[in-house]
């Protein structure tokens, strides 16, 4: 299984927004990035929790909620 998550980078460092992207793109099982509004949806394996990745540290990390 995995999880969906929408991750927001407004107002990060540049530093932090590259590491975060970084960490995303290696750990994200898809992702697409809006960048019209610095954020990335993903979708991560259900092992792996993006909000205590230090990298993420200070994005805002939403979990998606699927119906079926």
């Amino acid at each position: 299984m995995s999880g969906l998550y929408t991750i927001t980078l407004n107002g990060v460092s540049e530093e932090v927004y590259n590491k975060a992207a970084d960490y995303i793109q290696a750990h994200a099982l898809r992702l697409n990035y809006r960048p019209e509004v610095s954020t990335i949806d993903c979708e991560f394996p259900d092992d792996l929790d993006p909000a205590k990745a230090p990298e993420l540290s200070e994005a805002v990390i939403r979990k998606v909620h699927q119906q079926l």
